[in-house]
């Protein structure tokens, strides 16, 4: 299960658990979703904790996830809808906070994380100000590369070849993630809850 998905801990629950991809879901079909902007708290976090307050503002490339507090890493979100879900495209847009002497872990997992750019997706369900983010089930991927899902091919990488990567192109992708939609709660890990506490302007809207 994903803990909280906040800057200091999204990328070692992300990056821990998910296997990335080397291409992401392409141009084609981008949409704007303003029901996601805003600042969002983890409801599984007591109190609010500065940690798991993310805000999420619109970008000319889609969206940008930022931690509301302490100088971390901005994620740049790409937004679809495909079979009317909102799927994200996950993706480092920037670092920050990472040259002084108190890095991380999760800095560190950060820096081996995306030591080549990587997409990582996740299906958004957002109902009033509530949010939804559901990353797919490892157990499940396993499934769709052992039984050959063009969607799921991969490689092999790092110092003795232990990190897995996908190689499919984008439109192979999109055929994985509606395999997943289509197969329900069980191609997804559980997700994590997110608490709007305020909405951000949004020019686009």
């Amino acid at each position: 299960m994903l803990t909280a998905v906040a800057m200091g801990l999204v990328f070692t629950t992300l990056i821990g658990c998910q296997t990335p991809s080397l291409n992401g879901l392409g141009p084609e079909g981008m949409t704007h979703v303003p029901e996601i902007n805003g600042v969002w708290v983890d409801q599984d976090e007591p109190g609010g904790a500065a940690d798991a307050t993310v805000s999420i503002m619109p970008h000319e490339d889609g969206y940008h996830i930022m931690r509301v507090l302490g100088a971390s890493a901005q994620l740049r979100v790409a937004l679809y809808r495909i079979d009317d879900h909102i799927v994200g495209d996950l993706t480092l847009h920037a670092l920050g906070g990472l040259s002084g002497s108190e890095d991380s872990d999760a800095d560190a997992q950060l820096i081996s994380g995306f030591v080549i750019p990587v997409h990582h997706f996740a299906v958004f369900n957002i109902e009033n100000d509530k949010m939804f983010m559901s990353f797919i089930d490892s157990d499940w991927l396993s499934g769709r590369i052992d039984a050959g899902h063009p969607g799921a091919t991969t490689t092999s990488f790092g110092n003795d070849s232990d990190r897995t990567v996908l190689t499919a192109n984008s439109a192979n992708l999109r055929t994985l993630i509606r395999k997943a939609i289509a197969d329900g709660f069980d191609a997804f890990e559980e997700p994590n809850v997110f608490h709007r506490v305020a909405r951000l302007e949004d020019d686009h809207e």
